[in-house]
């Protein structure tokens, strides 16, 4: 457990959940992954990582030009301070945040549309390049200087927000992602009687990009991605050990998917994602007996 993250405190306050029970009885993992949350979305920076990349290129920003952002460790928690992040002409995204023939109210990234970066500038896409198999390779969109996050600009407003990572001070990790091994939603056995194991419950991520900042992460220190979840490094093979909780693969948060993953960046992280996956009685006491939402951005 703690390989994977998990915190004593997180462990007393399933305990406490559970209870004593007189008879044979077992508990839904989510309410495991709901104290981890709680323990974790007050004492953990908050950082940003593209796990599936795509690289994003300001054409109107200046090539030989870096500039320096103040970016919160925790919104949730002042205290924790604030970091700077290197910001330039070349980014990375995830690539579901870009969109060629986007559906109605997606408001991320497609040609024509203006986003925020976040703690950053406006950008508006002005297109794609791609491969000779259609894949997109490349982003391109302009800034407008005067949108500079706590700049005070009020001129007018966007409906999207997405993460991003400097591409030239990223540093490089490799992410694998796990998932139930067994496909409980087909049944435990197949006809035969055998396991119903789950083909998807590895997921190897290679090529993604985190902040320069986790560069000297050092095993078992733990994040947050933003809109992603909670990592811990590892304590070996310099791997990022990941479980997540929530994730819908068009890259929404909410779908309900049990993951976890791992990063060898200078260790290994563990994944938790917002939201509870199940709501069960002992856990909407607990929420309403100590005011907690249940849910961490």
């Amino acid at each position: 457990l703690r390989r994977r993250g998990f915190t004593p405190e997180s462990i007393r306050m399933f305990v406490e959940l559970c209870g004593v029970s007189k008879s044979n009885s077992s508990v839904d993992y989510a309410m495991l992954e709901y104290c981890i949350r709680e323990d974790l979305k007050l004492k953990r920076p908050r950082m940003m990582a593209a796990i599936d990349p795509v690289k994003l290129i300001i054409d109107n920003y200046p090539e030989d030009k870096s500039e320096l952002l103040e970016v919160a460790n925790n919104l949730e928690n002042e205290e924790m301070g604030v970091r700077q992040v290197p910001f330039g002409r070349e980014l990375y995204i995830d690539r579901a945040d870009f969109m060629e023939e986007p559906p109605k109210k997606y408001f991320r990234l497609f040609p024509g549309n203006e986003v925020r970066l976040m703690n950053a500038y406006f950008v508006t896409c002005t297109g794609c390049v791609k491969d000779e198999n259609g894949r997109v390779t490349e982003v391109h969109c302009t800034y407008d200087p005067e949108t500079r996050s706590g700049s005070g600009f009020n001129g007018r407003k966007v409906k999207g927000t997405i993460h991003w990572v400097p591409a030239k001070e990223a540093v490089k990790a490799e992410i694998r992602l796990y998932e139930n091994i067994i496909d409980e939603e087909k049944g435990v056995y197949n006809e035969d009687g055998s396991l119903n194991l789950n083909p998807d419950s590895l997921t190897v991520l290679r090529d993604c990009y985190l902040e320069p900042a986790l560069k000297d992460a050092r095993p078992y220190d733990k994040f947050q991605f933003v809109r992603q979840g909670y990592f811990c490094v590892d304590l070996s093979a310099n791997q990022l050990f990941a479980e997540s909780g929530e994730v819908q693969r068009g890259g929404h948060l909410g779908g309900h998917v049990a993951r976890c993953g791992t990063l060898p960046v200078p260790g290994a992280a563990r994944v938790i994602l917002p939201g509870p996956r199940n709501t069960t009685n002992a856990l909407a006491r607990h929420g309403a007996a100590t005011g907690l939402a249940g849910e961490t951005g």
